[in-house]
C-alpha cells in the first residue's frame, strides 16, 4: 500500500511540473513561426499634437485619417530561431508589453520587452493619427517604417531597416544606421526642413516640380542624380549643392555608403 502511495505522489509531482511548463515543437531560424497576440486601443486626440513611439523590433505603419483620435493596433510576437526540436520551458512565455500614456495633446507609446523573456519579442504597429500631427520615432532594433497621408513634422531614429514616406507635406528629420529612405514630399514651406542621413543605404527624395529649396547632398562612396539641375552641373556627382527656385526650404541628404536620387514628382 505504501509503494502505491509513493508512486501516486511521484505521478502527482510530475503532473504538477508539466502543468507549469510549456512543451512545444519550435522551428529556429529564417523560417520563423512566431506566437502572436493582438492589441488595440483608441484615444481622443486633437490635430496638431505629438505622437511618440519608443520601439525595439517590428514594422511600423503610421497613417493619417480624418478622425480626431489615435488608433493603435499592434500584433505582439514571440520569435523562435530555426531548429526543429521539442523544448520544455517552465512558466509562461512573456509577450512584449505596450505602454500608452496621454498628457494634454501628447501621446507616448512604448514597447517593453520583459526582463524574464526567454525569446526575442517583436511588435508590428499600425497607428492611425489625425491628418495634422508631429511624429517622433525612436526604434532601437530592426523595422520597416511606412508613414503616409498627413502633414506636419516627422522625426525618425532607426537602427536598421527602411523608411518609406508617402503623400506627406512638411518637415522630415531622419537618421538610419543601416537602411534606405524613400520619401515623397508633396509640399514644402520656406520654414520646413528636410534632413535625411544613413550610414549605409540609398536615399530617394521626390519633390514637386515647382518646389523652392536649397539642396545639399553628399554620397562620398556613391553618386548623386538630380532632376533639379538649374546650375547645369555635370551629374552624377558625389557632392552636390544647388538652389532650386528662389529661397525656400533647406534640404540635406547624406549617405556614407550608397547613392542619392532627387526626383520630380509627375
Amino acid at each position: 500500500m505504501r509503494s502505491i502511495r509513493v508512486v501516486f505522489l511521484i505521478l502527482l509531482m510530475i503532473f504538477l511540473f508539466l502543468s507549469s511548463c510549456i512543451i512545444t515543437v519550435v522551428e529556429y531560424g529564417d523560417n520563423e513561426s512566431p506566437l502572436r497576440e493582438s492589441f488595440q486601443k483608441r484615444v481622443p486626440f486633437m490635430p496638431g499634437g505629438t505622437v511618440s513611439l519608443l520601439h525595439t523590433d517590428g514594422d511600423v505603419v503610421i497613417q493619417g485619417w480624418e478622425k480626431e483620435e489615435v488608433e493603435v493596433y499592434a500584433e505582439k510576437k514571440i520569435l523562435f530561431p530555426y531548429e526543429e526540436r521539442i523544448r520544455v520551458w517552465r512558466g509562461r512565455l512573456q509577450y512584449p508589453q505596450i505602454d500608452m500614456d496621454v498628457y494634454e495633446n501628447i501621446l507616448n507609446i512604448k514597447t517593453e520587452i520583459p526582463d524574464e523573456a526567454k525569446f526575442r519579442g517583436a511588435v508590428d504597429y499600425v497607428i492611425r493619427v489625425p491628418q495634422s500631427v508631429e511624429i517622433n520615432l525612436d526604434i532601437t532594433g530592426g523595422s520597416q517604417v511606412t508613414i503616409t497621408d498627413f502633414y506636419g513634422n516627422i522625426s525618425v531614429d532607426l537602427k536598421a531597416g527602411n523608411l518609406d514616406v508617402e503623400n506627406f507635406s512638411g518637415s522630415i528629420n531622419a537618421f538610419l544606421e543601416t537602411g534606405s529612405i524613400d520619401a515623397q514630399v508633396l509640399d514644402l514651406r520656406p520654414e520646413d526642413e528636410i534632413a535625411i542621413s544613413t550610414q549605409k543605404g540609398e536615399i530617394t527624395l521626390s519633390l514637386p516640380s515647382e518646389v523652392a529649396a536649397h539642396l545639399k547632398g553628399s554620397a562620398p562612396n556613391g553618386k548623386i542624380d538630380c532632376e533639379f539641375n538649374n546650375n547645369n552641373t555635370k551629374i552624377p556627382v558625389p557632392e552636390l549643392s544647388v538652389q532650386i527656385g528662389k529661397g525656400g526650404a533647406d534640404i540635406s541628404l547624406v549617405t556614407s555608403q550608397g547613392n542619392i536620387q532627387i526626383k520630380k514628382l509627375e
